[in-house]
């Protein structure tokens, strides 16, 4: 289960922001593709990027409806 951390002000400071932080709590990497199961119930929100890198595919999301959640391949290959 994973669930993004929320941006917090200590991160930010002097109009910079900690680029690690900020990718935390939208890029998610794993060794597999994401699922439908992979929505807003669990963290996931429209605009966020999964990264497989035991292949190097990238996907996005597109739609975190709960349980229905859609990712776009960023290759343009497969939707899931």
């Amino acid at each position: 289960k994973y669930i993004p951390r929320q941006i917090q002000s200590v991160d930010v400071a002097d109009n910079a922001v900690d680029h690690t932080a900020v990718a935390e709590s939208f890029i998610h990497l794993a060794t597999v593709a994401p699922t439908t199961a992979a929505d807003e119930g669990i963290g996931y929100a429209v605009g966020c990027i999964w990264v497989d890198y035991s292949n190097g595919e990238t996907y996005a999301c597109t739609n975190s409806t709960d349980e229905s959640a859609e990712w776009i391949a960023q290759d343009g290959s497969s939707d899931i």
